[in-house]
C-alpha cells in the first residue's frame, strides 16, 4: 500500500521502497476495483513488460469494464511475450467467439487443450464454437470431456443436450438436460429446452409442466416470453 498521509498530515522524505510498492500493486491488479486494478497493473507493466500475467490480468479488467478492444490488446501482448500463455489463448479465444471468429476461437482453444488438457472451461467454449460451426459430434465429445475434468458444470450437460437434440437423439437430450436441472435447479433455460425434447417426443403433460416451470424461475434471455409462446402453441 502506497503511504503519504498519517492521522492527516502529508509525510514529506518518506520513500516505500519498490518492491513494497509493487507487492502492492500485485494485490490491486488481481482485485476487484477495475480502475483501480488497470492503472496497478500498468504499472506493474512498467516495471516487468516481459511478464505475460499483468497483461492478462489487465486485460480482464479492460473486459469486465466492456473494453473488448483493450482487453484484446492486452492479450495479444501477453502471447508476444509468451506464446504459450494458456489463460490469455483461452481469453482470446472468448473474445474470439463473441465477435463470430470461431475459426479463430477454436485455434486458441485447441492450443491451450494442447498446452494443458485439464481446463474444462476450454473443452466446453470449443465446443460451443464447434457446435455454431455445425459440427455437433465434435460439440458433444468437447462437452463430454469438459464434464469429466467438472462433473458439476451443469452449462456442459445443458449444452451437451442441446447438440444431442439437434441431432435428433432426444432421449439422451432429456437425460442431459435432467442433469443439467439436477445440479442448477434455479436456472429455467434447461427445463425450457427439455421441454422443447418432450414436445418432439409428445410427451405434452411433461412438456407443460416444464414451461410452467420456467415461468416461476429467473428470466433468462427472455425465455419466460419463449415458454408463454410455447405453452399458447400447446393449447393453454
Amino acid at each position: 500500500m502506497r503511504l503519504g498521509i498519517f492521522g492527516g498530515l502529508i509525510s514529506i522524505g518518506l520513500l516505500v521502497p519498490a518492491s513494497i510498492a509493487l507487492a502492492g500493486d500485485a494485490e490491486v491488479c488481481s482485485g476487484p476495483d477495475h480502475n483501480a486494478a488497470i492503472t496497478a497493473c500498468t504499472r506493474l507493466i512498467s516495471a516487468a513488460p516481459r511478464d505475460p500475467a499483468h497483461y492478462f490480468s489487465r486485460g480482464t479488467h479492460h473486459s469486465a469494464k466492456g473494453d473488448v478492444t483493450s482487453a484484446m490488446a492486452d492479450y495479444n501482448k501477453a502471447l508476444e511475450v509468451d506464446p504459450d500463455d494458456v489463460p490469455s489463448l483461452i481469453n482470446r479465444g472468448l473474445i474470439y467467439a463473441e465477435r463470430g471468429d470461431h475459426t479463430r476461437a477454436i485455434a486458441d482453444y485447441t492450443k491451450s487443450i494442447a498446452l494443458y488438457p485439464k481446463i474444462s472451461s476450454a473443452f466446453f467454449n470449443r465446443g460451443l464454437s464447434v457446435a455454431l460451426q455445425g459440427d455437433k459430434d465434435k460439440a458433444i465429445a468437447d462437452f463430454g470431456k469438459a464434464i469429466e475434468l467438472d462433473p458439476k458444470n451443469f452449462e456442459a450437460f445443458s449444452e451437451r443436450g442441446t447438440a444431442h437434440a439437434a441431432k435428433g437423439d432426444r432421449r439422451r437430450a432429456i437425460e442431459d438436460f435432467t442433469t443439467a436441472i439436477a445440479l442448477a435447479p434455479n436456472n429455467a433455460v434447461p427445463y425450457f429446452n427439455r421441454a422443447l425434447s418432450y414436445v418432439a417426443l409428445n410427451e405434452i403433460a411433461k412438456a407443460r409442466a416444464d414451461y410452467e416451470t420456467v415461468l416461476r424461475l429467473p428470466n433468462f434471455n427472455g425465455v419466460h416470453e419463449l415458454a408463454r409462446k410455447e405453452l399458447a402453441r400447446l393449447g393453454q
